[in-house]
């Protein structure tokens, strides 16, 4: 019985995701051969989604229409498209290698651009259904920062720039990099925690400064920026660096995350520090909290913790510099670090943020010894000596970059402060939206491929079949916007990818018919061959490459 449950599981969670995915994917780009080819009046004999032997079919005409068992692709099987074969004058008028070159090139480029108009509805359908994105409310914003001499403070919502309303901070962020170095003035709302009561509106200006684009999927080496302008708040994960507090006393611990204060939810900092500030003068707060214990399933706890004023006086901290993950056969976990433990100075240089940990860590150098930790452990002071090993490592930006590490993560999680759905008004709208979108996406992947040319984005991002079985299967438990945004992501890829002038794809024929009406003649059968293997080779190359890439991370 539990191996029938472990089967269903995983065809409803795994494979009908993947197989609707792919399936819907593959019959677009066949369908738009298909459809052209039909126009242009050429005689259609097989219409098949996969490869191999035919599992289902039936003939409709003069076309047998079925499904294959190696559902990796699918294929038009046109009337005269072999140009070695010998075709009697009467069937000609239904060839496809005796169609202008016109109308082959057009048969040929049905296929991409169907999957480009499918990405349009996809997005399309996007916008109508509604997606949940990142609103327009601040973060924390770091002291020092640009942010935080402007007048920014963590919470605040902007209503509009320059007259101009936001909704989404893709919106904020995109006013601030199309600034071109113009002061902005920003409307922004001010409140109290989760209320709009004695909310006051707030008029700040400010001047973003050009800064090293983060973005490596994006052509400008620079963008305007306001630094330390972000919509992404720190959780509710505390520490405790004091065993007599208040806290301590309760019954929290370090690495705790609050999820609610007196049955009010809490995701952030932020909502941590607000409630208690807005809730002053109550005897206690019954405090649930979420704790993790090495391996042992999440225990979900209420304690009962004394009213006090702020988290100062009941003892809790920014969980920003304890440690939340060792990794195994790394010098910190031989060294004997222990997850819970507060990073407090190395070397005798006291440490107020994670960076400066990365920094003197990658910094190392053999010769001047190992680096000393000192930490904080159970409310009592300790100090580690410990040995940088040097990894090659894959950066959020897709680039690989080797650096000295220990082994050690932080407790340093983020949320989104206020996120809203955000929906298209009408059908037309939600079309402009889906062309916008497509649009934008195409410019991405093109420029991925661009930049994995220059090497700055690694091509073990090259992900294979197995890649798009589990993000089909993550986004199809996330629901139907992000599965369809996925969909139309593929969709897009498929568009860009068929386009490539590799002999074999759709991109390789293509040159093949524009080579024919530049010369007035087609290319010999010899040369066509040829191109036709080595595209073989490449073709074959790159999905062994992207299959090993996924059995790497697999691995």
């Amino acid at each position: 019985m539990d191996i029938l449950i472990k089967i269903q599981v995983f065809l409803l969670d795994q494979l009908v995701p993947f197989v609707i995915l792919l399936g819907l994917l593959i019959f677009v780009h066949e369908l738009g051969h298909f459809l052209v080819a039909k126009f242009c009046k050429v005689r259609v004999e097989v219409f098949s989604l996969g490869f191999g032997k035919k599992i289902f079919q039936f003939t409709k005409g003069s076309t047998i229409y079925c499904i294959s068992l190696i559902p990796l692709g699918g294929y038009v099987k046109m009337f005269g498209d072999d140009p070695t074969s010998s075709i009697p004058p009467e069937e000609r008028a239904v060839s496809f290698s005796h169609k202008n070159v016109f109308q082959r090139i057009a048969i040929v480029l049905a296929g991409p651009l169907m999957n480009f108009a499918f990405a349009i509805v996809l997005f399309a359908g996007v916008g109508l259904n509604g997606e949940k994105t990142i609103g327009p409310q601040l973060g924390d914003i770091e002291s020092g920062s640009a942010a935080a001499r402007a007048g920014f403070q963590a919470g605040d919502k902007v209503i509009r720039i320059n007259g101009q309303p936001m909704s989404t901070w893709k919106e904020v962020k995109t006013a601030i990099e199309k600034s071109f170095g113009q002061e902005l003035r920003f409307e922004v709302e001010r409140g109290t925690y989760r209320t709009d009561e004695s909310a006051t509106s707030q008029v700040i200006s400010v001047l973003p400064q050009k800064s090293k684009n983060p973005d490596v999927l994006q052509l400008e080496e620079e963008v305007y920026d306001i630094e330390g302008l972000s919509p992404f708040s720190q959780t509710s994960t505390i520490g405790i660096a004091n065993n007599t507090s208040p806290a301590f006393l309760a019954g929290l611990r370090s690495l705790d995350q609050i999820v609610n204060i007196n049955n009010v939810e809490i995701k952030t900092w932020q909502d941590v520090r607000g409630f208690l500030q807005a809730q002053q003068g109550l005897n206690e707060f019954k405090i649930r909290i979420k704790r993790e214990i090495d391996d042992a399933p999440e225990q979900t706890l209420e304690f009962v913790v004394p009213g006090l004023a702020s988290v100062d006086e009941l003892g809790i901290e920014p969980s920003s510099l304890y440690i939340s993950q060792l990794s195994k056969d790394m010098p910190a976990m031989a060294a004997g670090f222990r997850r819970g433990d507060k990073v407090l100075a190395i070397n005798d240089q006291p440490i107020e943020k994670w960076q400066q940990v990365l920094e003197t860590v990658n910094s190392f150098k053999a010769q001047e010894g190992p680096l000393k930790f000192s930490l904080r452990r159970d409310g009592a002071d300790l100090h580690l000596s410990v040995v940088p090993k040097e990894n090659t490592i894959m950066t959020e930006q897709g680039q690989e970059e080797t650096r000295h590490q220990v082994g050690i993560g932080p407790a340093i999680f983020h949320a989104v402060t206020n996120p809203v759905v955000f929906r298209t008004p009408g059908f037309f709208k939600s079309l402009t939206f889906g062309w916008q979108q497509t649009v934008d996406w195409t410019k991405t992947i093109v420029i991925s491929f661009y930049k994995m040319l220059q090497n700055k984005v690694s091509p073990k991002n090259i992900g294979g079949i197995f890649t798009i079985g589990q993000v089909a299967s993550e986004t199809f438990k996330l629901g139907l916007s992000p599965y369809l945004k996925i969909m139309a992501v593929i969709s897009i890829n498929l568009f860009i990818i068929n386009l490539l002038p590799i002999p074999i794809l759709d991109g390789g024929h293509l040159v093949f018919f524009l080579l024919e009406a530049l010369r007035g003649a087609p290319l010999s059968i010899k040369k066509m061959e040829v191109a036709q293997q080595i595209g073989m080779i490449i073709l074959i190359s790159l999905m062994a490459f992207a299959l090993f890439n996924d059995i790497s991370r697999i691995w």
